[in-house]
């Protein structure tokens, strides 16, 4: 990943959080809450243990037009799960693992 050469100095910010229990509610609005709080350009979730099927919930912690990746194909509970904003970076995924 690199970051766009144009403006990006103070749009580059990253948040990374081991979010275990991201099925709770409560943990989803610590989520939302920081995010909202430091406005990152990335968010990495790890070790989320989530389930598929409330994956939409979490992804509306972040903007509509930001980009992600996860991991929901290779387990049931995907256990990462990275959003962007694309006009901060230009980011290609290669290969996704657990």
């Amino acid at each position: 990943m690199r970051a766009r050469e144009k403006n990006s100095i103070n749009k580059m910010s990253l948040l990374i959080w081991n979010a275990r229990g991201l099925n709770k509610i409560e943990r989803r609005k610590d989520v939302l809450e920081h995010i909202q709080k430091y406005k990152p350009s990335m968010v990495a979730l790890v070790e989320t243990k989530i389930k598929m099927s409330k994956f939409d919930r979490i992804k509306s912690c972040t903007r509509k037009q930001w980009q992600s990746c996860h991991n929901f194909h290779l387990s049931a509970r995907g256990r990462i799960w990275i959003s962007w904003d694309p006009t901060v970076w230009v980011c290609t995924v290669h290969s996704v693992s657990l």
